[in-house]
């Protein structure tokens, strides 16, 4: 016996990080090139004619936008201040002081303006209490007084120096002038603009090249971790890969452009959920938290704080989805755990803000809670357009899938009652045997519920539509065959003319693998006919995927328990059955394709036992 965790004949590997292929080269190749036309179109566009040079006049008027100054940058400021009183006063000034000192003589008016310059710089390196007027009117008139000019001159040094003071004081609010249009960059301005996240006009070439090989390392790492061609349903297909693709440019590429004004609109979150809700567990994951890092630092790297807001944002975006955002079974039920999804995230971020020392107002309050409502709603009206585009499957198309009103669903229902019936069955014990091991319910049953739809174009082949007369009875064991095989066949065609998804049509083709009719073909062979086993066998393959297996061994156990009578109220007969269906299919090699381990081999077998107990209980009718 295998030990616990040991996997079955066939397994192949589920982690670790495998060689780059020519595909995965090409998806790397791929993203590289649109994050760097991304990079280059932003700076190009955007940064370029809004950017500031030290020694040239600013293209814009530039204003603090996000209060992280407040209170901070003073001296900064008063010092920066200093220089462009020096170099054009007309700039600093108000236009009654500009115009008393620019009506006096020219040394006159030079003296004024280079010793109210040399004040300002003094009382930036003094240590002003800007709280209280009286005590900096004291401090400046202090420092004025020392100057060696007329009692005139030194009162209008004296109310230049304050002016520039006071203006100083009330720059770190949000829409303050830091630089005017046209105003002259210096050093001290030039750190001031970079505090404040605006970025020069120098083309960014450290960010630049950190881009490409965090891009370059991580879709070369990300590729090699989900791209594991095992054929498993956790294994990531182009299509898929182009989703990926797609939606991190989305995301990215529009944060890259609001970056540059600051703007936070919790696009790591956004980009997670639509992950979750279209990937396994395991690549969204990683492919989350791996995707919004890397996209953080690039779109912020100017900016330490949000960036660390937006890392934050990432990683518990990361976590919540995983826990929040899979297992839904309603639309309601949806919306509800992605808006309490954001909301978290809306909290985590206004936390992370006040430990970076950001003053907190309604505004912001206000700007993440309507993003807390606006995104789920968003998130939810593109989710059909990812399925159209990119064949992802998400909980909006399962649980369409899944309901009653269906076309064939509906046809089942009317046509072939039986069928419907078993697929219900099927659908409700594989669903539970996929919970308990971890796997999507939602699909298990949908995939189970269309598994038999070749069944509509004859339906009175098949037992359970029969009432009465069997239709075989008077065909050879040859034909009959023809007929049952055909129903895997016709199932395919179906589900391409009624549209459905490439993962139903892997239940339909899969959910039989290459198992033989053995009832008419031990018949033929009792009649005499020399016939291949292959003519009664269906053409499979065998599951790909535990969840095809787990309807495949649902399908026979349900088969089964029909044919057991009374005796599945027997714990001991339905156990035994159970595990004689289940070591059939491990016989005939229908699970090599499949890494269940025994322990997962135990779990269905339990599931399937408790499912079928249930379905058979009994009621003692009492005598009135």
């Amino acid at each position: 016996m295998r030990a616990r965790g040991e996997r079955l004949k066939g397994l192949r590997p589920v982690g670790g990080l495998n060689p780059l292929d020519p595909q995965g080269g090409w998806f790397v190749l791929l993203a590289v090139t649109l994050f760097a036309l991304g990079v280059l179109s932003n700076w190009w566009l955007i940064e370029r004619p809004r950017g500031f040079m030290v020694g040239e006049p600013a293209p814009v008027t530039y204003r603090i936008r996000t209060s992280w100054l407040r209170g901070l940058g003073v001296k900064d400021v008063m010092l920066g201040t200093a220089k462009v009183l020096l170099e054009s006063p007309e700039d600093v000034l108000s236009p009654r002081l500009l115009g008393l000192i620019m009506s006096m003589d020219g040394p006159r008016r030079g003296r004024i303006i280079t010793s109210s310059a040399a004040v300002v710089e003094m009382a930036a390196a003094g240590r002003l209490d800007l709280s209280d007027r009286r005590s900096v009117e004291a401090a400046i008139w202090s420092m004025v007084d020392r100057l060696q000019m007329d009692q005139g001159d030194k009162n209008v040094v004296f109310q230049v120096v304050l002016e520039v003071v006071e203006s100083a004081e009330s720059a770190g609010s949000v829409g303050s002038v830091i630089a005017y249009e046209g105003q002259m960059i210096n050093d001290g301005l030039a750190r001031l603009l970079m505090s404040e996240g605006y970025r020069d006009r120098s083309f960014p070439w450290k960010r630049f090249a950190w881009s490409l090989l965090a891009v370059m390392a991580w879709s070369a790492m990300s590729w090699s971790l989900f791209s594991r061609s095992t054929g498993g349903r956790d294994d990531m297909k182009p299509r898929q890969w182009c989703f990926v693709l797609s939606v991190v440019i989305l995301c990215w590429g529009v944060q890259l452009v609001l970056s540059f004004w600051l703007m936070d609109l919790m696009f790591p979150a956004a980009l997670a959920s639509w992950l979750f809700l279209t990937l396994p567990v395991a690549p969204a994951f990683g492919l989350s938290l791996g995707w919004g890092i890397v996209g953080a630092i690039i779109c912020f790297v100017y900016f330490p704080p949000l960036a660390a807001v937006q890392v934050v944002q990432a990683v518990l975006s990361s976590g919540l989805g995983y826990v929040l955002l899979k297992g839904s079974t309603s639309r309601l039920s949806l919306l509800g755990r992605l808006v309490s999804y954001f909301a978290l995230i809306a909290v985590a971020s206004i936390f992370v803000r006040w430990g970076f020392g950001a003053p907190m107002d309604m505004n912001l309050f206000l700007t993440y809670g309507v993003l807390s409502l606006l995104w789920p709603s968003l998130i939810l009206a593109l989710l059909p357009l990812w399925e159209r585009l990119f064949g992802v499957i998400s909980p909006l198309m399962l649980m369409e899938l899944s309901h009653p009103s269906s076309a064939l669903l509906k046809r089942l229902q009317l046509e072939a009652p039986g069928t419907y019936h078993h697929c219900l069955t099927v659908g409700t014990i594989a669903e539970e045997a996929a919970e308990r091991l971890g796997l999507e319910g939602l699909l298990v049953r949908a995939g189970a519920y269309y598994h038999d739809i070749g069944k509509l174009r004859r339906p009175k082949f098949f037992i359970e539509n029969q009432v009465g007369e069997n239709v075989h009875d008077g065909l050879s064991p040859s034909l009959s065959a023809l007929v049952i095989l055909s129903h895997v066949k016709d199932g395919l065609e179906m589900a391409d003319q009624y549209g459905l998804p490439d993962f139903v049509k892997d239940f339909i083709s899969e959910h039989h693998g290459t198992t033989c009719l053995a009832y008419f073909y031990r018949k033929a062979k009792s009649m005499g006919e020399d016939v291949p086993i292959e003519q009664f066998s269906y053409p499979g393959p065998p599951p790909q995927s535990r969840e095809t297996a787990l309807v495949m061994l649902a399908d026979s156990v349900e088969a089964a328990a029909k044919s057991m009578g009374s005796k599945l109220d027997d714990p001991s007969e339905l156990e035994g059955m159970v595990e004689e269906v289940i070591k059939s299919k491990l016989d005939s090699h229908q699970l090599d394709q499949v890494d269940f381990t025994i322990q997962d081999m135990r779990i269905i077998r339990d599931s399937f036992v408790k499912t079928l107990r249930s379905m058979r209980h009994t009621r003692a009718v009492r005598p009135v």
